[in-house]
């Protein structure tokens, strides 16, 4: 949106420093004036095998860099005995700094280098582990979080395949554990099709103290194939399997303590809070009613972008996502910004209908259930007396989520449908309806979902999370920043969260 303003400025830094491609970035807890960065290379071998070009091995070493942004000064060191380490993954503690993967020179390894900070000098900083040839494959771009002092965790990444002829770079989703005190890995989990592969996404992690919550935002599906991915039109399964994706998913550390395997191979949908917005409240348009633009928005799907997870507004657990490539490869310079700490827990659930099939139950009758899910099921006050429990006013934002809609087979016309929502929805909504017999029917009647029957014998009140819920608000500087009020991008507030004091 052309009125918004630029949410970043560029700093010049003393002395100017040879640009990187696929370097590594890191801030040290408790140092707010420094960014150290790993690695990096002058050749962006990721992009190379997108392009099919022969990968040259060049004279790049291992470098490390200090930017002190408010000093506006640069240091950096080069260790001569050690070649570049570029798109490698990074964590760090106070004293250390691990590496994993990426490239070593040109070639793609699955080795491991910790970095002492305290060190006197980079040549003894830098160290790889040994490591058993019993762990994770060579990959470039995997994502890496530290949810203790012993381990690490390991996600994902890119590692180059031949698909019917043609060189496509794949998306993995195995997880893996490092075991920093016996140096070892343990696989948690394969690469699982039905935990939807991304390659060239983001991954991070956020923690509150007990809990490490590990994300996943974006990236192509199943990987980059030069036929597919980046093509402006085509819906055809082969254009929409290559394609950006504007998904995300989240899985806690604590999964991977568990003794069930479904349990630990589980990773939940990661959805917007709001399914209200509107082109014109995202564009912060004026017939749009002020408290309700920007809500409702998300980003566009996309790949090749950046998350920062942090404390950017009022000491608020949140996450920063910037630019990528759109479904045409075109570059992106938005913005946006995640509240980590409105969550809503999306759960499934399930409905049986009697007389009906998966076959007869056509998208405009799903359309008519979810309508009116979200309007009470058309029950008014005084018809609300009658039932017991049963709601008048469900809130017409409310989300439901069709899933997948199947034939029963203990019933000779039965279909079920799975659905998800919120467990409020689900209480207020849905609930009452699933347990009154007649009141499915009398809400249908009259619409193309007439005779339609629910047997509440068949119901079930259980739900089983899915997804976790986030809102987005995307950076606008006229309208979020008043003056003096501006700082990391984003405004700050010690009263409330800076998008709602921006707009009241």
């Amino acid at each position: 949106w052309s009125g918004s303003g630029i949410p970043l400025r560029l700093l010049s830094l003393s002395p100017l420093l040879a640009g990187l491609a696929g370097l590594s970035l890191t801030v040290i807890k408790g140092e707010d004036h420094r960014v150290l960065t790993f690695g990096g290379a002058s050749i962006m071998y990721p992009m190379m095998e997108m392009m099919e070009i022969p990968q040259s091995k060049s004279e790049d070493k291992f470098e490390y860099r200090e930017l002190r942004f408010r000093a506006s000064k640069a240091v950096n060191a080069t260790v001569v005995g050690m070649e570049a380490i570029s798109s490698s993954s990074v964590a760090s503690n106070e004293s250390h700094v691990i590496l994993f993967g990426g490239y070593l020179g040109n070639s793609r390894t699955a080795a491991v280098h910790t970095y002492t900070l305290a060190a006197s000098s980079p040549d003894l900083a830098l160290e790889p582990m040994l490591i058993l040839a019993t762990g994770p494959s060579a990959r470039s771009m995997p994502g890496v979080v530290k949810p203790d002092d012993s381990s690490l965790l390991m996600f994902g990444g890119v590692v180059t395949e031949i698909q019917n002829g043609v060189t496509v770079q794949s998306a993995l989703n195995d997880l893996w554990q490092f075991n920093l005190n016996t140096q070892s890995w343990v696989e948690v989990h394969k690469t699982i099709p039905a935990n939807n592969p991304r390659a060239f996404g983001t991954f991070g992690s956020v923690s509150d103290g007990q809990e490490t919550i590990l994300f996943t935002f974006g990236g192509l599906r199943d990987g980059f194939h030069a036929t597919h991915t980046f093509k402006a039109v085509g819906g055809d399964v082969e254009s929409v399997k290559y394609q950006v994706s504007g998904e995300g998913q989240v899985y806690y550390a604590s999964q991977v303590l568990s003794t069930y395997k479904v349990e630990r191979e589980h990773w939940s949908t990661w959805r917007p809070t709001y399914s209200h917005g509107n082109v014109a409240c995202c564009n912060y348009d004026y017939s749009c009613n002020k408290p309700d633009r920007g809500i409702g928005c998300v980003p566009v799907p996309r790949a090749f972008h950046s998350t920062n997870p942090g404390h950017f507004v009022a000491g608020k657990l949140s996450m920063i996502l910037y630019g990528g490539l759109d479904r045409t490869g075109k570059a992106l310079g938005d913005l946006w910004y995640m509240d980590a700490e409105d969550q809503t827990i999306g759960k499934a659930f399930w409905i049986v209908l009697s007389n009906t099939t998966a076959e007869t139950f056509s998208q405009d009758k799903l359309d008519v259930l979810k309508t009116l899910i979200t309007t009470g099921w058309g029950v008014t006050d005084a018809q609300a007396h009658a039932l017991p429990g049963q709601p008048s006013n469900c809130d017409t934002r409310s989300i439901v989520f069709i899933l997948k809609t199947e034939n029963v087979a203990d019933l000779e016309k039965g279909l079920s449908i799975v659905f998800t929502t919120s467990e409020q929805v689900f209480q207020d909504c849905m609930r009452p309806v699933m347990s009154i017999a007649g009141a499915l029917e009398a809400a249908v009647n009259g619409s193309v979902m007439q005779g339609v029957r629910l047997d509440i014998q068949f119901q079930t009140t259980e739900g089983v999370m899915v997804d976790v819920r986030m809102p987005w608000y995307q950076f606008r500087s006229n309208e979020w920043c008043k003056e003096g009020k501006c700082a990391r991008a984003l405004c700050q507030s010690t009263t409330g969260e800076a998008e709602k004091e921006a707009n009241s």
